[in-house]
């Protein structure tokens, strides 16, 4: 495999391990992480049964639950500035959804139907590149 498509793999890997950390929730008041109503302290919330961890050693791109991406699809929007070399997370994006081929990981500038909005560029000029 070229360095090349090894990046890629890699990047598409790290927006993959994005939409699926965003899923992580629990329907638990007392774990939502909101503030302790009896003191100042916030109750951190309790991922142990509703999280799943998709690092570099998973292989299985369809470990990752389908309605985990579509819930990010639903309810994210990113805005993603980078220099030259960011460009290929966008790029893994790319690759990772014609490999499944089956749209779920598509991504648009505009969130247009049923894609995740990915702003690619997004703070342009703010490091000095276009």
């Amino acid at each position: 495999m070229k360095t090349a498509e090894k990046i890629i793999g890699l990047a598409a890997m790290v927006v993959a391990l994005s939409l699926v950390l965003y899923s992580c929730s629990s329907s638990d008041p007392l774990s939502s992480g909101e503030p302790d109503t009896t003191g100042n302290d916030t109750i951190p919330p309790n991922l142990a049964d509703t999280s799943m961890i998709v690092d570099h050693t998973c292989c299985d791109i369809t470990a990752i639950p389908r309605q985990a991406i579509q819930d990010a699809i639903d309810n994210l929007v990113i805005a993603y500035g980078h220099t030259s070399h960011g460009s290929q997370l966008v790029s893994g994006m790319d690759v990772l959804a014609a490999f499944l081929g089956d749209d779920l990981y598509n991504h648009s500038l505009n969130g247009s139907v049923n894609t995740l909005e990915l702003r690619d560029k997004a703070m342009s000029y703010d490091l000095g590149y276009p």
